[in-house]
This record gives C-alpha cells, structure tokens and sequence, in this order.
C-alpha cells in the first residue's frame, strides 16, 4: 500500500503532467517561451517546469527569473525600497530621502549636480525631493554665484533626525546581510556598482 506521501507525490505528477501537455500545445505560451528565450526544446522544458510548479505549489511563491534586466532590478529595487520604507515610516522618513541625507552627512557641501552624480538622480527628481527636505527643515541650502554653485548641507536639527534613524536603518541592513550571508551581501554592492557605471558608459558612448 503506497503512503500518504507517495500518493500525493503521484497526484503532483499527475497534475505536472497534464498542465505540461496543456502549456506546451498554447499557441500564445508558446510564442511567450520563444520571445523569453527558450528556444530549445530542453529550455522550454525547463521554464514550463518552473511555471507549472507556481501553479500546482502556489504556496511556496518560486521568483520567476524574468528575460528583461532592466525588469530584473526594478522588481529587486520595488522590494528592497519597500523594505527600507516600513521600517522608515514611523520616523515620516522615506528611503529615498535618508538617501540624500546621508549622501550629505558623508559629502557635504555639496552642489545639487554633485548630488545627482552621486546619487544618479535627474535634476528634476532631485530638485523636488531637496525642496521637501528644507521644508522640513533638515538640509541648509547656500546660495552661491549662480543656482549651479548653490550647495546643501545637513542643519543640526537634520543631523539629529538622520541620528535617531540609523539604529532602525540599520536593523534592516543586518537582517538582509543575514538573510543573503556576507559574501552575497558584498557581491550585491559590486555588481550594483558595476552594473550603474556599464549603464552611464553606454549613455556616455564609451
């Protein structure tokens, strides 16, 4: 007599199987698999596998390896911002702008098109954010010459505010340090760091 287990096990093979047949005869999935690069019969295979094992274990939430870089590191961005943002919320702080505070805490004075460089931050995007900041009171702006020689800088009320986040900041950073293990941490900020200057060499045509 088989085993609970080994029934179950039969019954998932079972419903690999027919959801196998039924995925690799749709045209429309078909075409899918060939535009994500699985062009060969044993990569189909392989990409259906995944696909089928979201559908018959849902629980277990698989990440789909998405074709599309530029999709790849959105979805990484979205969920690492999200995490950073909760921990952040209760301090009516966003990632984004503890960013530009430490930024400042490590670099100032500095101009707005420094920061940008820093940062990678367009103009526009930055202007709006540094402008939120000065109402709260958190960054000084001195004017200089022209609106390019302008510089910021953290305000003592700015530097106690960044202060008081960076335990809680912190925390997030221990946890995915942990959750990855140190030398994946350490990978991740090279090949982010590699990844930033390839992107601005292509725009530059280096």
């Amino acid at each position: 007599m088989p085993t609970t287990s080994e029934k179950l096990s039969q019954v998932a093979y079972q419903a690999r199987n027919i959801a196998l047949r039924r995925l690799a005869t749709h045209p429309p999935f078909n075409r899918f698999l060939l535009v994500a690069g699985a062009g060969s019969l044993e990569s189909r295979k392989t990409l259906l596998n995944r696909i089928i094992c979201i559908y018959i274990y849902p629980s277990m939430s698989p990440l789909i390896r998405l074709p599309c870089l530029c999709a790849t590191v959105r979805r990484a961005a979205r969920t690492v911002t999200a995490a950073y943002d909760n921990v952040l919320r209760k301090h009516s702080m966003t990632i984004t702008q503890f960013t530009i505070l430490q930024a400042l805490q490590l670099a100032s004075p500095v101009t707005q098109g420094q920061l940008g460089d820093i940062l990678a931050i367009d103009s526009t995007t930055l202007t709006r954010s540094l402008r939120l900041l000065m109402k709260s009171g958190w960054i000084h702006r001195t004017e200089g010459a022209d609106r390019r020689a302008w510089s910021f800088s953290l305000t003592k009320r700015g530097e106690g505010v960044f202060s008081g986040v960076l335990p809680d900041w912190g925390e997030v950073q221990q946890q995915l340090r942990k959750q990855l293990g140190q030398d994946a941490w350490l990978n991740a900020f090279q090949a982010f760091d590699e990844l930033t200057t390839a992107v601005q060499s292509i725009g530059e045509g280096k």
